[in-house]
């Protein structure tokens, strides 16, 4: 009797230990920050959320009167807590949009870009773009707008 309880016991710990860490993995990505930036450059000084969700749907072309280029990121952590954030949509429901938008000729889906080192990159080559990053990626090549939170 008391080897089945010693199985027993291990078994409960082992699965005390496994939803542990899952919950702790879970903290981690919620606790993840994107962060909307420009080049250090630009010549745009903020945004608000309003004005973020305007412009990576294809509503607003300019910012502060100046047109800009709208950078967006492939399926990955970033791009699917934004869109959450400041869109209110998940990635499948911004792919349909697209799909419809540009099917209408109303809008064209922003530039998509691999990971935050493309977006910096593109950022330094082109003042007037404008993208969003993980915060971990944040360095002094960007100028941070918003922090999503």
């Amino acid at each position: 009797m008391t080897g089945i309880k010693t199985a027993f016991k291990n078994k409960v710990f082992r699965l005390a230990i496994m939803v542990y860490f899952c919950f702790m993995a879970i903290a981690f990505s919620v606790n993840a920050q994107t962060i909307i930036v420009v080049s250090t450059v630009s010549p745009f000084k903020n945004i608000s959320i309003h004005q973020a969700k305007k412009i990576w749907l294809g509503e607003k072309k300019r910012l502060n009167g100046v047109p800009m280029i709208a950078l967006d990121q492939k399926e990955g952590k970033t791009q699917h807590e934004f869109y959450q954030k400041i869109l209110g949509k998940t990635p499948q429901e911004i792919d349909v949009y697209w799909k419809k938008m540009t099917f209408t000729g109303k809008a064209f889906a922003p530039t998509k870009l691999s990971n935050d080192q493309q977006i910096k990159e593109w950022l330094s080559l082109n003042p007037l773009a404008i993208g969003y990053i993980d915060v971990k990626s944040q360095d002094d090549s960007v100028r941070v707008l918003l922090e999503i939170n």
